[in-house]
């Protein structure tokens, strides 16, 4: 059996911030799309989720930049 780990913190500890910037920063690009697509898969199912297809086009129509994911 997996044991979920996790842990609680008050809302004003920014240790907390730092901590999840410091994790996900020491994850590739690829690690932190697959954990997106894992929550999008949570959130929405396999059945009836949007299409991402037109993302692209919709970045470039407001000329951005940049994405940090």
């Amino acid at each position: 059996m997996m044991k979920q780990k996790y842990q609680k913190r008050p809302l004003n500890d920014t240790s907390a911030s730092t901590d999840d910037l410091a994790f996900w920063m020491s994850k590739t690009p690829e690690e932190r799309i697959a954990a997106v697509e894992y929550l999008r898969n949570q959130f929405y199912g396999h059945k009836g989720r949007p299409d991402f297809s037109a993302l692209p086009a919709l970045l470039n129509a407001d000329q951005v930049e940049y994405m940090i994911v």
